[in-house]
């Protein structure tokens, strides 16, 4: 069968532009974008009242890789909201989020205007369902909050020079008329999102669990691990952790004179095999007191662990770098915008430390793993088969033939080599008519259900 898998090398695609414009001339509203058929493209221009208003669309039925023109004509002119955008109407699904539209053309009252830089394509508000180009927004860009390129965005060109705003805020004012030209590519290439792991908690026991300090001064004279070892100098004090709430660890140092303890080497706070209780929990800093004095957070704090046992938050660990792709953890809100060192101990270099006290809420279910700590579940996929093949066919005829799914027509099961047949009838497409594949097809392809996702499994697609 991976022999079978291997000869199989692409599927053709045809498609053509279909236009269609709002029935019934003005249209009162923003426009009926419920009534739209998936794959519809169209332009989503607001004015500053954020209110309805009279105007035609022309809209573009997206069929495959091509340029399209998208158009609104108001019947007065308009001053424009800080966000327009095209969309697409399911446009993930129907083009594949993989899909890019690059913006060509704007035209703004009938004349071309200069753009503002190159356009990116994304997913609508990141709910994966409908497909944006940002035409001007102010509150989008390419970017996530970390400056990293945000994962449904792409674009043609280096996604992080693209722009939200095509035009200028001067160019808001005054518009009756907005055209759109655009060239789609990669269209039909789609990639699904990674099956997350699931993290089982295991029950806490009637005790609780361990909380507490480590440390080192610069000199590594004064410390304080949880490994069963004595250390004269350092007075723990721990706090019984019974699941979510305020806790509250602290420790007294009494140095001596021949090994004072200056400064930090490293800090952090731990829960004890807390990763087997809390999978998915974050400690979230309230307090960090060094001799009593208060000390403010200069970044975002994480939750992670060193050996998937014991919980921990850096508070001074500069061990840790924060750029390598293995590093992983849990933020309050997914991001990897975060410090392991969100204490400044230079303050304290010099000197003598007496007391660290830490004061944090444990959300059980507070951390969104982000980074490494993104656990995946390889998909299944059947690499054995049988896959069903069938007739995908449209015509952009008035009673057209349509069909784009299985169960349809006459199938197949495909098994390995050899010659296989499918057939599509007008009453199972539903066409009135003779269909015309040649001048008039929208789609004409053969789809054989599954066996993409086994020619990638075996290595054979890529």
């Amino acid at each position: 069968m991976k022999k079978f898998l291997r000869k199989v090398s692409a599927v053709l695609f045809a498609g053509v532009l279909a236009i269609s414009t709002v029935p019934g001339g003005f249209v009162k509203a923003a426009q009926d974008i419920d009534s739209y058929a998936d794959g519809t493209a169209y332009l989503s221009i607001n004015n500053t009242d954020w209110a309805d208003y009279e105007a035609t669309y022309t809209t573009a039925e997206i069929t495959g890789d091509g340029t399209y023109t998208v158009s609104m004509e108001a019947a007065e002119a308009q001053n424009l909201a800080q966000f327009n955008a095209l969309q697409v109407k399911n446009g993930e699904k129907v083009m594949g989020n993989k899909s890019i539209i690059t913006v060509d053309e704007i035209k703004l009252n009938g004349e071309a205007i200069t753009l503002q830089g190159y356009s990116y394509t994304c997913s609508a508000d990141g709910a994966g369902i409908d497909t944006r180009v940002n035409l001007y927004n102010e509150w989008n860009k390419p970017t996530d909050d970390s400056g990293a390129i945000a994962k449904d965005t792409r674009c043609e060109q280096d996604a992080a020079g693209a722009t939200a705003m095509l035009w200028t805020a001067d160019q808001l004012t005054g518009v009756k008329s907005v055209e759109v030209t655009f060239t789609v590519s990669h269209f039909g290439e789609h990639e699904d999102e990674p099956v997350v792991k699931e993290k089982v908690a295991e029950p806490l026991p009637a005790e609780g669990t361990q909380s507490y300090i480590t440390f080192s001064d610069t000199a590594w004279a004064n410390q304080w691990w949880n490994d069963g070892k004595e250390y004269p100098t350092v007075t723990m004090n721990q706090a019984t952790v019974t699941g979510e709430g305020e806790y509250t660890v602290s420790c007294e140092i009494k140095a001596t004179e021949e090994a004072p303890a200056k400064g930090f080497a490293f800090m952090d706070v731990e829960i004890k095999d807390g990763e087997k209780y809390f999978p998915y929990g974050y400690m979230n800093i309230k307090s960090v007191k060094i001799n009593g004095e208060e000390v403010a957070l200069t970044g975002k704090t994480y939750t992670s662990s060193d050996d998937g046992i014991t919980t921990r938050t850096n508070l001074f660990n500069e061990w840790v770098d924060t750029s390598n792709s293995s590093f992983g953890g849990r933020s309050a809100d997914g991001s990897s915008d975060v410090t392991s060192t969100p204490v400044d101990v230079s303050a304290f270099a010099d000197k003598d430390i007496t007391s660290v006290e830490v004061t944090y809420e444990l959300v059980a279910e507070g951390g969104v793993p982000f980074g490494s700590y993104v656990e995946t579940v390889a998909e299944e996929v059947d690499t054995t088969g049988p896959w069903t093949a069938f007739l995908m066919f449209a015509d952009g005829k008035e009673e057209s033939w349509q069909n784009y799914n299985m169960g349809v027509g006459n199938e197949t099961q495909v098994t390995g080599d050899g010659v296989y047949e499918v057939s599509l009838t007008a009453e199972q497409a539903g066409g009135k008519g003779k269909a015309e594949p040649q001048d008039g097809a929208l789609v004409f392809l053969v789809d054989i259900d599954g066996m993409g996702k086994a020619m990638k499994s075996v290595g054979t697609l890529r």
